[in-house]
């Protein structure tokens, strides 16, 4: 794997041929610019699907995928092939890393009274809220 030249141009991408009546594997790959495919990481034939694919660390070195419905959060090492399960803190949904590096995940919390913004550990605990917008009339 060329890691030091991943840079700007480089994708990360999920691709399967199966279909909801013929379940295959979904594999994620690192695209170079020129279209070269790496295999990174496969998830096995299910009728479960893959987690998406959320966001790519700014550092390069983890993504971060969802499961959707079940609020659930997959982080991978991309350079050791781990996979972590988690949820964040108060049922948050992840939006992405932090930028410039990826070193935490934002999330929102939306409850009847409104939305908080949170900032949380790689691990998913709520590390601070940034932010309260309520519902209510002013």
């Amino acid at each position: 794997m060329p890691w030091a030249s991943v840079g700007t141009g480089w994708v990360l991408a999920e691709y399967t041929n199966g279909t909801p009546a013929k379940h295959a594997a979904t594999t994620l790959y690192l695209v170079s610019p020129r279209g070269t495919r790496y295999p990174l990481y496969a998830w096995r034939a299910s009728p479960n699907i893959a987690p998406d694919l959320l966001a790519w660390s700014g550092d390069k070195t983890r993504a971060l995928f969802s499961t959707g419905t079940s609020g659930e959060l997959a982080q991978l090492d991309l350079r050791t092939g781990k996979l972590t399960w988690f949820r964040l803190a108060g049922q948050a949904s992840a939006i992405g890393y932090t930028m410039p590096d990826g070193l935490n995940i934002p999330g929102i919390r939306l409850t009847a009274t409104g939305a908080t913004l949170a900032r949380y550990s790689l691990t998913g605990k709520l590390v601070k809220g940034l932010r309260l917008v309520s519902n209510a009339a002013a």
